[in-house]
């Protein structure tokens, strides 16, 4: 069962004096930022190890996000810097923290609606115009990896729930995605997702989370 930190909502600031490089050896460094807090951290029991999963706040977590992203998905250009929560994105982790070894377990980015678009424009134009003609105030997962080791199923739920702060915040309505046919029953089942419409592609289907169906999972999660 996932136990929530109430202390750690606040989200970090990027740097510290004491991750200066200029003033502490690499190890030091690299100590403390391991220890640093997610955002909105919550610690999960997976598998017999302990996860801790919430949102990036410093820039050794963003790298270990981009790591696993270069490592499943070399064809995808790598993440940009780390924003602050009020810019348009905002990354989620689940990090896998050990003695011998730090590493992130899961990854998944959302990115939401500004004036040059989505990602998903390229293929999907005419029905993310539509929504915005309705009013909608999309989020598109842009990015999404889990390390082979731990079930997707596993880490998805808790980490969609870390990001539901993030996207009230946000003050938006659908978070969209999209997905290979034989992945789209995990988006429903497991997150909530639904298909968008009538879609004639074979092979991907659009997927649509609301914002009201994000606030369940976001009081499971207090709950838990």
């Amino acid at each position: 069962m996932a136990t929530v930190r109430p202390d750690s909502t606040a989200a970090k600031p990027l740097r510290s004096r004491l991750s200066n490089p200029d003033r502490h050896a690499p190890e030091q460094i690299y100590l403390f930022e391991a220890l640093r807090e997610l955002a909105f951290e919550t610690c999960l029991e997976v598998a017999g190890s302990t996860l801790r999963i919430g949102l990036a706040a410093s820039h050794w977590q963003l790298e270990q996000a981009r790591r696993l992203l270069e490592q499943l998905q070399p064809q995808h250009p790598p993440l940009d810097r780390l924003p602050a929560p009020e810019l348009e994105r905002v990354v989620a982790l689940a990090l896998h923290i050990s003695p011998r070894r730090q590493r992130a377990q899961g990854v998944i980015c959302l990115r939401r609606d500004n004036p040059a678009g989505l990602q998903l424009d390229l293929l999907h134009r005419p029905a993310l115009d539509a929504l915005r003609a309705r009013g909608a105030r999309l989020v598109e997962v842009e990015r999404l990896a889990f390390d082979q080791h731990i079930a997707p199923e596993q880490l998805a739920r808790p980490m969609i729930q870390a990001l539901a702060s993030t996207v009230a915040d946000w003050d938006s309505t659908d978070i969209l995605a999209e997905c290979p046919r034989s992945h789209a029953g995990f988006y429903c089942s497991q997150l909530g997702f639904k298909r968008l419409g009538k879609q004639t592609d074979a092979k991907r289907l659009l997927l649509c989370l609301s914002r009201k169906q994000l606030t369940r999972l976001q009081a499971t999660r207090s709950e838990s």
